[in-house]
């Protein structure tokens, strides 16, 4: 890098209008760090007749130059020709100073209405705080300035705002909110700030312990009680927990089977030829009689397969009942089989 480009002031914001006071501050700050912030406010030193000053009245020019091609390159290009008349970096300063620094009684009342409004809503709280803050900055630059050191007036505007903010967040916040107003009588804009962005990260801490926790109970109620994808340490198979398997434990197959049986009472009813397809009737021997019959959908159950070599523990269907498929004839409980749930 070029010793001119290290010595070139650099504004990192182009000027619009509405955002001159953002553009005001970077430009002071730059010529600030330059050394070179008199030039917006000084004249240019006149030469003397016996040219002693002449080196002095040259860098000025030269500087003034740099500040002044400073501020045109960063205006948008609709504003440049404007500014081609004014031979100095202060006649430019003033110029747009005067242009867009309004102290009239339309603009007052247009700031005075957005801070009555201004609030938080779907904002961050430091979004919410630059929002605000630039509002503030507006109304303020119209306070004549006060030459005292700790002026009361300024302090009690300062106040102002400083509860006006805290006053526009959201309901989430009023706990540190009624804090903030109530209990101390030497709030800072600093302070509040400060206290509402710890509370901002304490509650998005909160909320997302919560998300896991839901997200953990969801996992723990949608997993499957009675299944497994593990294979079963008894039969190798899939689909049931080992504690839970028939083949080892054939008492709990006998106890599966009551239970099936006596819910079998309190079916849909009989199956018959205008039962829909897809579903499973049931008809026990209370509400039909003997031999009892059985309506299976063949195509939904996979509890039910002709090839036995295929099931681990068979029984035959006890008391003559008789099995039939939804679209199919009845057959005996000879020629079918049942396997271990």
């Amino acid at each position: 890098m070029s010793q001119s480009q290290l010595n070139a002031i650099v504004i990192r914001i182009t000027l619009e209008g509405p955002n001159y006071p953002e553009w005001a501050f970077c430009v002071e700050t730059a010529l600030r760090g330059h050394g070179l912030l008199h030039h917006l406010t000084d004249n240019a030193p006149k030469p003397k007749e016996d040219g002693s000053n002449a080196t002095a009245v040259k860098d000025w020019g030269i500087n003034d130059g740099k500040v002044m091609a400073a501020m045109v390159n960063s205006t948008k290009q609709s504003l440049i020709m404007s500014l081609s008349k004014f031979k100095t970096a202060k006649a430019i300063w003033e110029n747009l100073k005067q242009r867009y620094v309004q102290d009239s009684g339309a603009l007052l009342h247009s700031l005075m209405q957005q801070t009555h409004v201004i609030e938080q809503n779907d904002m961050s709280i430091d979004e919410y705080y630059s929002a605000f803050d630039r509002l503030m900055g507006s109304l303020t630059s119209m306070v004549p300035e006060c030459s005292a050191d700790s002026c009361p007036a300024h302090k009690f505007i300062e106040k102002f705002f400083t509860y006006r903010f805290v006053m526009g967040v959201r309901a989430e916040y009023d706990s540190i909110r009624t804090r903030l107003l109530h209990s101390s009588s030497d709030l800072t804009m600093a302070n509040a700030l400060s206290d509402l962005l710890a509370e901002e990260t304490r509650l998005k801490s909160l909320s997302a312990t919560v998300s896991h926790g839901v997200l953990a109970a969801s996992r723990r109620t949608s997993a499957p009680n009675s299944t497994s994808a593990e294979p079963c340490k008894h039969c190798g198979r899939t689909g049931h927990l080992s504690e839970n398997c028939f083949s080892h434990h054939p008492e709990k197959l006998a106890e599966y089977r009551a239970r099936r049986a006596a819910h079998g009472g309190r079916g849909r009813g009989r199956g018959t030829g205008s039962t829909p397809r897809g579903s499973v009737s049931v008809a026990t021997s209370s509400t039909v009689s003997a031999p009892s019959a059985w309506v299976l959908d063949s195509g939904a159950s996979f509890h039910v397969t002709s090839d036995q070599s295929q099931l681990v523990a068979c029984k035959p269907v006890p008391d003559g009942a008789s099995v039939q498929t939804a679209d199919g004839p009845s057959q005996r409980e000879s020629d079918w089989d049942w396997p271990s749930p």
